[in-house]
């Protein structure tokens, strides 16, 4: 009876979802039928997978239920190579959907159940395109640098060349460009090779856009031109893709009009497939040049003609986003405030501290601008709390950017100098072979002596002459990158002084504002605010005039204390601010936050520690310890003290929030007592945060 029950149930299991595939695959259904009664083999697990290949493209959940019914036919019957096909055909199709959770699940039976069959490299390269597309690329790293060992000990060439273009798109994500660019040119090699002239050309298209992210126009133009050298025949798919890249080089250089014509001729392709997110970037593209053009009503066109093919979350996102912008800049206020709530919506979709940094200010924009002055102080906090992530973020693109280029020109120029060191080897070969014919006519011919010797004379001439010219131009190479490196320097000088210039304008802000302020906790709130920004902007003041990375915390704190003695005027007597801080040089990111807390110190004794106080006092001490990288700061005043009951790691108020937030970034030992007034104490290490 069980048995029964049991060969009935899996008749169902079989039969309920093939009802909705057609009477086209019977005949698969009545083997798979005949195949169950037992003893089956191998051959059931096959008819699953054939099943599988009928209903793939148009009933994904009946090709699902086919796959994990081969998959433990396979493992009962210890069927590797018919269990490795249904496992990476399943995980392929869970990364298409995006459950990459679920995708990894099955490529782990991969490869940990079929390590010895004949396609196991694949498992490994499955495994890194999920691990990348999640965005964990040290493990992507890991998994493709397994397949790309065992593929060329197999010397699989058509592996290789798929691997190897999965390789560069992921260290394009990484920004390690100068990689990048190696794995797509060794990609596209192989696929000219094998005669797949469409996956050579993409390969080189890639190429052309991280040109397009290093801001090197001509290579773009050289790469693309490149691509469709090698294609031969037009490809609307490949088309599409280097129309965009010639229309973001001709943007860089600053040819808007070009640039449009291109996205307009890329916009058509999509719309032939129809390509519904190709469609909507081309769109957005167009509107971002003609907002920055400031021609605001053509980028709204485009923008509303765009939002039509949305589909994607991010994409929405950055839409909703330049539009919320724009209404901003027409001073249309309650139009902004309403796009910038639709915005919020999909901020959880957005992994970038730039897209957080960038919304947060136009929110505290748009709320002052509709006179929600509370909510737009938390916004602006917000805006602070990623002024720094951002800041640091872009600091070190920039660098990765800068190491890639400078890595691209060195193997650029290591190639000319190869060259050149192939002609000289080439010369001294001549000239050997001519010193030898030279002796032999000697031998031969006494009577060309002289005139054999004055000819060897000017070969030899010109061939020294040669090789100093190959000198000179080696001279100059190195000329080149030590100007590389200076211009390095520059720039690093240029970032700090924009940033010090930004929270400039952010401070008059903040100052104006204030002073539109109705009541007196906003102007408090606003001037607290300002003086944090002072705190940061100090330090972008004393690199961009400084020649090194280290701030002089005398100088420093001394210039801190000036501007809050002036922004926050005492209560009877002036405070004397004691400060002990010579020879104490830290790194500038740390100095940050030893201002932010001397800044909430100093501004809580101002506000709350001398009322009636005839003889206010404050020190400040800033010393390094026995170690070279620890620090000491304390801060004593001699006024109230804190309250008895206060518990300061619970504390509500801004001001102790902060500090405790700080002290626990730079792992520090905070203290506060109370010592004839206020005391605290805190102990770091200078390392990098």
């Amino acid at each position: 009876m069980i048995k029964i029950i049991k060969k009935t149930i899996l008749i169902i299991s079989i039969l309920l979802p093939l009802s909705l595939i057609g009477k086209n695959l019977d005949s698969l259904i009545n083997k798979a039928l005949i195949l169950e009664q037992e003893p089956y083999d191998s051959s059931l697990a096959v008819a699953y997978y054939n099943i599988v290949k009928h209903t793939y493209r148009n009933d994904l959940d009946t090709a699902i239920h086919f796959l994990n019914k081969s998959i433990l036919v396979s493992r009962e019957l210890e069927y590797k190579s018919g269990l490795q096909k249904a496992a990476t055909t399943l995980s392929s199709i869970y990364s298409k959907q995006g459950k990459y959770d679920k995708a990894f699940k099955y490529v782990k039976i991969c490869i940990n159940e079929t390590p010895n069959e004949s396609n196991y490299q694949s498992c490994l390269r499955l495994a890194g395109d999920i691990k990348r597309k999640k965005l964990a690329f040290d493990k992507a790293k890991y998994y493709y640098n397994q397949a790309d060992s065992i593929g060329s000990i197999k010397q699989d060439t058509a592996f290789l060349a798929v691997l190897y273009h999965q390789m560069g798109l992921l260290y394009d994500l990484t920004e390690e460009y100068d990689k990048s660019i190696d794995l797509y040119l060794k990609s596209s090699k192989l696929e000219e090779h094998l005669g797949d002239k469409y996956g050579s050309a993409l390969s080189l298209a890639n190429v052309a856009g991280i040109y397009s992210s290093l801001k090197e126009p001509k290579k773009v133009f050289q790469y693309v031109k490149l691509a469709r050298t090698v294609v031969g025949i037009t490809d609307d798919r490949l088309e599409k893709l280097l129309l965009e890249k010639e229309a973001i080089a001709h943007k860089i250089n600053l040819d808007y009009d070009r640039s449009i014509s291109l996205y307009k001729q890329s916009y058509e392709l999509a719309k032939k497939e129809p390509d519904l997110y190709s469609m909507a970037a081309s769109l957005y593209n167009i509107s971002s040049i003609e907002y920055k053009r400031e021609n605001f009503s053509g980028a709204k066109k485009y923008l509303n003609e765009g939002l039509k093919y949305v589909k994607n979350n991010t994409q929405f996102f950055s839409y909703y986003n330049i539009l919320s912008v724009i209404e901003y800049d027409l001073g249309n206020c309650i139009e902004a405030y309403q796009w910038l709530e639709k915005t919020e919506k999909y901020l959880p979709f957005v992994q970038d501290f730039e897209a957080f940094y960038s919304f947060y200010g136009i929110k505290s924009k748009i709320l002052f601008c509709n006179g929600n002055y509370i909510e737009g102080k938390t916004s602006l906090d917000s805006t602070f709390v990623y002024a720094d992530s951002f800041y640091f973020q872009r600091k070190e693109v920039e660098a990765k950017k800068i190491e890639s280029k400078y890595q691209l020109e060195r193997k650029e120029k290591e190639n000319i100098l190869l060259r050149q060191e192939k002609d000289l080897q080439k010369a001294r070969a001549d000239r050997n072979i001519l010193m030898i014919g030279g002796l032999f006519i000697l031998l031969s011919l006494v009577g060309f002596w002289g005139y054999r010797r004055q000819l060897y004379a000017k070969k030899l001439k010109a061939y020294y002459s040669l090789l100093e010219t190959k000198n000179t131009e080696i001279e100059k190479n190195n000329l080149i990158l030590k100007e590389k490196n200076e211009k390095i320097e520059l720039l690093h000088e240029e970032l700090s002084h924009r940033v010090k210039n930004n929270l400039a304008v952010v401070s008059s802000l903040m100052k104006m504002q204030g002073r539109r302020a109705k009541n007196d906790e906003t102007k408090n709130a606003i001037k607290e605010g300002q003086m944090r920004i002072e705190a940061m902007s100090l330090i972008h003041r004393k690199l961009y005039i400084g020649n090194d990375h280290f701030i002089n915390m005398g100088d420093y704190i001394g210039e801190l204390c000036d501007k809050l003695s002036q922004t926050f005027p005492s209560i009877g007597q002036k405070p004397l601010i004691n400060i002990q801080a010579e020879n104490a040089y830290i790194e500038a990111e740390t100095a940050v936050y030893i201002g932010l807390i001397i800044n909430e110190l100093v501004t809580n004794s101002f506000k709350y520690a001398f009322k009636n106080h005839k003889k206010p006092l404050i020190d400040i001490s800033f010393s390094p310890l026995n170690s070279t990288d620890q620090y000491r700061l304390t801060y004593r005043d001699n006024g109230v003290g804190m309250p008895v009951q206060m518990d300061l790691s619970s504390s509500e108020t801004l001001g102790l929030k902060l500090i405790n937030t700080i002290s626990n970034q730079l792992k520090g030992s905070m203290n506060f007592k109370n010592e004839s007034g206020l005391c605290f104490e805190l102990e770091f290490n200078d390392k990098k945060i």
